[in-house]
């Protein structure tokens, strides 16, 4: 574990859709010796994975030197507003160009903007991708007549993408991370070429016709799934649903080799990790109850009866009742997120909503 409480082991990578990366590519070039970047929308996953559903590139009044880029703030201001209230998209991360730097990471003065960005919006994820030139590339690019650095031909170089997650962003703890590219357009993009609510000039629509053989990144490669991870949806999905709502919203679910153990937040300072066997029949195989600044407590010989099978909604009935009885002071599960958020196993995605710029 590192100091964000994140698995070292849990490989890190970014979902975003071919269109957008053709975007960074194809506006990297057009500034071949100063520093350009833009923006990254999207959502996280439940997992905690990054997608990116729109890029966006430098407002009109951005600044681009030889070693410096900072994006126009009225432009990112606008497209936030735009995306999150018509989208509901959040502000990921940023993207800009290292052009022939030879620097393939984030600068100290890189890190320690996202340092301050993060801090002030209290955000505890954030993405970077930090774009560099390789030998000429093959074909045309052709910058449309509105794009205001005017209508040129070039031949297009390699754009190396490396990105990186930062998982402490306040503190400036990254990891260089993968790509897993989405085939197609963006459905976000099309649907702003079609209602005009970012125009095409502040989408950089233009760009998404960069050549994609000319992209160079790591790429995401999809592990075999194994029996129990095919087995898993099926197996818990219904007896989630038949938890309360407010319930599921809280939980937490963590997978292992042979089971998959669920957090049910019970009170304000306890939970119950129920453990499952993901293999025949599937039976519930342990109970602990766990209270914060004390040992787990396994209660499952208390919760055993000679009927069937218990169910994770009879288990969390069971003991709710119990706290309610006496053991501890009120149920209300809206109060029970702190609990289960530091004793979880498996971290669950922050959200960085409503975040803004200085």
């Amino acid at each position: 574990m590192n100091a964000s409480g994140r698995d070292v082991s849990y490989q890190e990578y970014i979902r975003i859709y071919e269109s957008e990366l053709r975007v960074l590519c194809g506006l990297a070039p057009l500034w071949p010796s100063l520093e350009t970047g833009g923006d990254l929308f999207g959502l996280y996953t439940r997992g905690g994975r990054a997608v990116c559903l729109l890029a966006t590139g430098p407002g009109i009044n951005a600044t681009h030197e030889p070693a410096h880029f900072s994006q126009d703030l009225e432009f990112c201001r606008r497209a936030q507003n735009v995306l999150g209230s018509q989208y509901g998209l959040e502000w990921i991360g940023t993207w800009h160009s290292h052009h022939g730097l030879g620097i393939h990471e984030p600068s100290d003065g890189d890190v320690q903007q996202v340092m301050a960005v993060s801090s002030k919006n209290n955000l505890n994820q954030w993405c970077e991708m930090i774009l560099t030139f390789g030998h000429t590339g093959s074909g045309q690019f052709k910058s449309p007549p509105y794009w205001p650095i005017g209508d040129f031909n070039y031949n297009p170089v390699v754009v190396q993408v490396n990105p990186f997650v930062y998982m402490d962003p306040q503190n400036g703890e990254k990891v260089r991370s993968i790509v897993h590219v989405l085939p197609g357009v963006s459905p976000i993009r099309q649907s702003l070429l079609a209602n005009s609510a970012l125009t095409p000039l502040e989408i950089a629509d233009h760009a998404s016709c960069f050549p994609v053989e000319n992209i160079r990144y790591k790429s995401f490669i999809p592990q075999p799934e194994s029996d129990y991870v095919r087995n898993f949806p099926q197996l818990i999905a219904t007896q989630i649903e038949e938890l309360p709502e407010k319930v599921q919203e809280l939980l937490s679910i963590f997978m292992e080799q042979r089971h998959v153990v669920v957090t049910l937040p019970l009170t304000e300072a306890r939970a119950a990790e129920v453990s499952l066997c993901l293999s025949p029949p599937y039976c519930i195989e342990t109970v602990r109850l766990l209270k914060e600044g004390s040992d787990p407590e396994d209660i499952t010989k208390r919760l055993k009866t000679s009927g069937e099978e218990a169910r994770l909604a009879q288990i969390y009935r069971v003991l709710t009742s119990a706290e309610a009885s006496g053991t501890t002071s009120g149920t209300a599960s809206e109060e029970a997120g702190g609990i289960v958020s530091r004793l979880r196993r498996k971290r669950r995605p922050s959200s960085s909503g409503g975040a803004s710029l200085v």
